[in-house]
């Protein structure tokens, strides 16, 4: 069995309502990430992005870097029992609110994937857990 001591990353993507302005969206959305989800636990880091090839060209999305999946799921419930939206933190909370204006459908609706990290940079996650050269 796998050990989670691995990353998760999540990568939300927005699609934005016809008169959403691009320019005050990024500056909206940038100004909130800086000052808010400091009490998430197990969140290390939120990068908010805008596709320039591919798939996502032109869509803007947030990349959400938990520490582990142990943090994960006690943000979100397990995989096959998922947190319901009334159980969200209050963090999120806000943050779906602050974005429905925006966006062309409900915030907790939006294309999303979570990823489990299997390496990084120079190294890699064994079967064991352990970090090994590659």
């Amino acid at each position: 069995m796998r050990k989670r001591a691995s990353r998760i990353v999540s990568l939300h993507v927005y699609k934005l309502k016809a008169k959403t302005e691009p320019k005050a969206f990024e500056q909206r959305v940038g100004d909130y990430l800086y000052r808010s989800f400091r009490g998430l636990r197990g969140l290390t880091s939120s990068h908010f992005v805008k596709g320039i090839r591919g798939l996502y060209k032109g869509k803007y999305a947030t990349l959400w870097v938990y520490e582990n999946r142990d943090s994960w799921e006690r943000l979100w419930g397990p995989l096959e029992r998922p947190r319901q939206q009334a159980y969200y933190p209050k963090e999120w909370k806000r943050w779906e609110s602050f974005l429905e204006p925006f966006l062309q459908q409900d915030p907790d609706k939006i294309t999303f994937t979570a990823f489990e990290e299997l390496c990084r940079k120079d190294k890699r996650l064994t079967s064991n857990g352990r970090r090994g050269q590659l």
